[in-house]
């Protein structure tokens, strides 16, 4: 009497195929959800902030990037700001609502009545520090 392999080894090929690691964390994976794995951080500003809170910044490589994504986002913002190009932000040339319009004596750390990128970058430090 013959025996039939075959649903024998199509069986154990099935549980080979669906215990491999890439399988089975993508067959369980929603469509909609992105998979992070564990032992993973951002290394981009956008990926850092599609990640928010969820983003471990006591991790140096975390927090580092989260500095240069703030500088990046300062220095923007310092240009849109920059009405003249001139490199400085003068009273006029913010809105009375501003944060830093507020706040400019504070901020004008050496008091020649302007501000500098690193002056602004140095308040938002201090206003704003990484956790």
């Amino acid at each position: 009497m013959k025996i039939d392999q075959k649903p024998t080894f199509l069986l154990l090929a099935l549980v080979l195929l669906v215990s491999t690691p890439e399988v089975r964390s993508s067959s369980l994976q929603d469509e909609g959800t992105v998979s992070r794995p564990a032992n993973s951080a951002p290394t981009t500003c956008i990926e850092l902030a599609a990640w928010g809170d969820a983003a471990d910044f006591s991790s140096r490589g975390v927090g580092m990037l989260k500095q240069r994504c703030d500088l990046e986002d300062i220095r923007a913002k310092f240009a849109d700001l920059d009405s003249n190009r001139d490199g400085y932000l003068r009273p006029e040339e913010l809105p009375m609502e501003h944060s830093l319009s507020q706040h400019f004596a504070g901020v004008d750390f050496n008091g020649d009545e302007r501000l500098s990128l690193a002056e602004v970058a140095e308040h938002d430090a201090e206003t704003n520090p990484v956790e």
